[in-house]
């Protein structure tokens, strides 16, 4: 008797959740998707872990390919893998759906998360710091940090390391200091413990996606997870306010020459806006700070990450990324110009099938205010969609063979035969990662510098069909275990 009871006010309580959104529901009936639980969401999304939750995506994805709905209280996601409706969504729809307000606590109203109205503002602000004359000019930092990487890998050789993420990550970070911050890294002594901050609240920011219990405000709030929550957020505001201070610092003793290269960095830039206008507050740009960092040094680490891990499964084609580096940069020891850069294409098809087969955010989504007419589907005003670009990428029907790894299969003439939205590492229009220039230059230094002084061979996973992911925020390869030897 009791659970009928419940089931009825639960019946009862999302049927008033959903008062006025009917249209909502009446499209929603139409289209397949896994069971759901009134209040709580789909069955098959509760409780799973970070493995379980992307795995879980891709294989309801597979059943009811190519579009399904999900439920998480009473707010709908559709989820689509047609690159059609990736392309008409977020070409037309700049606003993020409520997955995205947890980061908020994180990083209040940062491009990442703000609403279409203030991520205009801000991301017209920024977007000087990342045109490509600035990008060009951080080559030798580039350079510089990897030497530095490589001398650490070089100190290990012959021993397996385990998730070297911790290295790559630790890289990232120093680059991303010194190029969009301004600031040399020796002087935060502290500065690594950002990495354990962001990486725990990635953990618990997943955990909140995927607990339905935690979607309560009043559970959560009394939960110790939410207090460990508040430790870390806080503790990953260190790094950004040291950093902000230091560039304050410099702006108010004149050190920062009118419209150079310098002060067109990320951050002088943003400290230069908030002192001369009113464009941008002070809170604001440490705000954006802490989105940089993070979005900036663990998205590039995981992706260096796992193209060390793929070329050690493939020694054919470590090999032949070898032979290119070798060719176009002449020896083992002299470091690439930009005009080798754009000669390494080799280089840039293996970090292009890595990020297909590992995207650093593997979901994402958009929150619609219009009707779509998706045939045989509409897709409602207030709901979600969320684009699974994991599934995108490794679609059988787009990419033959999907769980190989084969970067010719970003040579121009087969690239040329698909969607525009097939691969997406980076979002699409006007709302995708500001920073896909900077993540591509750097990523091509990063590799082709060590390829060119170590070989790398993988333990674990041993075949492509082997490797696990793990979902923080953003995604990485799970249980990794590589060796390197030096050439």
């Amino acid at each position: 008797m009791l659970v009928f009871v419940l089931i009825f006010v639960a019946l009862f309580v999302f049927t008033i959740l959903l008062y006025g959104k009917w249209q909502i529901l009446f499209h929603s009936f139409k289209i397949p998707g896994p069971a759901a639980v009134p209040l709580v969401g789909t069955f098959s999304l509760i409780n799973v872990s970070k493995k379980g939750f992307i795995n879980e995506i891709i294989k309801q994805s597979k059943t009811y390919y190519p579009v399904w709905k999900a439920w998480t209280g009473s707010e709908l996601y559709i989820v689509t893998n047609r690159p059609t409706d990736a392309e008409t969504v977020l070409s037309t729809f700049l606003d993020k759906s409520n997955i995205y307000k947890n980061f908020d606590e994180y990083s209040k109203g940062s491009i990442l998360t703000a609403e279409a109205s203030s991520w205009k503002v801000n991301r017209k602000l920024i977007n000087p710091s990342f045109n490509l004359q600035v990008i060009n000019s951080f080559l030798d930092a580039y350079i510089r940090y990897t030497t530095e990487l490589v001398d650490i890998l070089e100190k290990t050789a012959g021993t397996e390391q385990t998730d070297i993420i911790k290295y790559t990550w630790r890289t990232t970070l120093d680059n991303v200091i010194e190029t969009l911050g301004d600031s040399e890294p020796s002087l935060h002594k502290n500065r690594y413990d950002f990495i354990v901050a962001a990486s725990i609240f990635g953990d618990i920011f997943m955990q909140r996606t995927y607990k339905f219990w935690y979607r309560l405000h009043l559970i959560w709030k009394n939960s110790s997870l939410s207090k460990k929550h508040a430790k870390y957020c806080e503790e990953g505001r260190n790094l950004p306010r040291n950093m902000l201070t230091l560039v304050e610092e410099s702006y108010e003793a004149k050190k920062y020459e009118s419209n150079s290269l310098r002060e067109k960095r990320f951050l002088p830039h943003l400290v230069k806006m908030c002192s001369e206008t009113d464009a941008i507050s002070p809170g604001q740009v440490l705000e954006e700070t802490v989105t940089m960092l993070h979005a900036g040094t663990e998205s590039t680490a995981a992706t260096i990450a796992a193209a060390l891990v793929f070329l050690g499964i493939n020694p054919e084609i470590q090999d032949k990324l070898y032979d290119e580096i070798i060719s176009v940069l002449g020896s083992t020891t002299k470091n690439p110009t930009l005009e080798d850069l754009n000669r390494l294409e080799f280089t840039e098809r293996v970090l292009k099938e890595t990020m297909r087969l590992v995207p650093a955010l593997p979901v994402i989504s958009r929150r619609i205010n219009n009707d779509i007419k998706a045939d045989p589907y509409v897709y409602p005003a207030g709901s979600n969609i969320l684009i699974p670009i994991i599934y995108l990428h490794q679609d059988p029907a787009v990419w033959p063979d999907p769980k190989k790894f084969d970067p010719d299969r970003f040579l121009p003439d087969v690239s040329e035969t698909r969607h525009r939205c097939s691969y997406i590492p980076f979002s699409y229009g006007v709302r995708n990662c500001i920073g896909l220039r900077y993540a591509m230059m750097s990523m091509k230094v990063f590799l082709a510098m060590i390829i060119q002084k170590l070989r790398v061979r993988t333990v674990e996973p041993a075949t492509m069909d082997e490797v696990q992911w793990q979902h923080f925020i953003v995604l990485r390869i799970k249980n990794s275990r590589v060796v390197f030897e030096k050439r």
